[in-house]
């Protein structure tokens, strides 16, 4: 944050820019939700349940194999590649798990989540790690609370599961990205 005993400005800015995007992001969750099955509704009229769970089956996995290849093409040691690549294989096991395709994308867009966050909070202490861990949650039961009150929707605690395993996952990966980008910016100085 400080650069030769001045507090860096333009890091200040682009942290509240990225928190001013997380805000958006959570609030176009919460926006959508009422609007969501009828989506969901128009879709499944066009194309079959099977597609569009093929569909997202595919895009998870692909999304999860070009991650994995990026990273792998860093060229780590064994070892660290594993660590970093571990996010990867949960969220993607999880991704996989789920029955519904609707669940399947809910779960990647807390994934998401979690990476916006991890890229806008420097977590170095377990007191952070469960701060942040709580905020990820917390939104996610938001969102099962505000269903409850719709007509259309239904909260559930498995929901608010799935959010936070969704969440915690991203945060987890987003860590060890920012991390991998830390130790670059550290080693590349004189």
């Amino acid at each position: 944050m400080k650069k030769g005993g001045k507090i860096n400005i333009l890091n200040l800015i682009s942290k509240k820019r990225l928190w001013v995007l997380i805000s958006i992001y959570i609030l176009f969750i919460f926006v959508s939700l009422p609007f969501l099955p009828a989506f969901i509704n128009v879709l499944s009229s066009f194309i079959s349940k099977e597609i569009l769970n093929l569909l997202s089956l595919v895009l998870s996995v692909s999304f999860f194999l070009m991650l994995s290849i990026w990273i792998y093409n860093k060229k780590y040691k064994v070892n660290q590649f594993l660590l970093i690549i571990s996010p990867l294989l949960l969220l993607t096991y999880f991704s996989l798990s789920l029955d519904v395709w609707v669940e399947r994308i809910h779960f990647i867009e807390y994934a998401v989540l979690g990476l916006l966050i991890s890229r806008a909070v420097n977590v170095r202490t377990l007191k952070g790690i469960i701060a942040t861990c709580c905020l990820i949650t917390l939104i996610g039961v938001v969102d099962e609370i505000i269903q409850w009150f719709l007509p259309n929707r239904v909260g559930d605690m498995r929901d608010v599961t799935m959010n936070s395993f969704g969440g915690l996952s991203g945060l987890w990966l987003g860590r060890f990205l920012y991390w991998e980008q830390h130790i670059l910016k550290r080693n590349s100085y004189p």
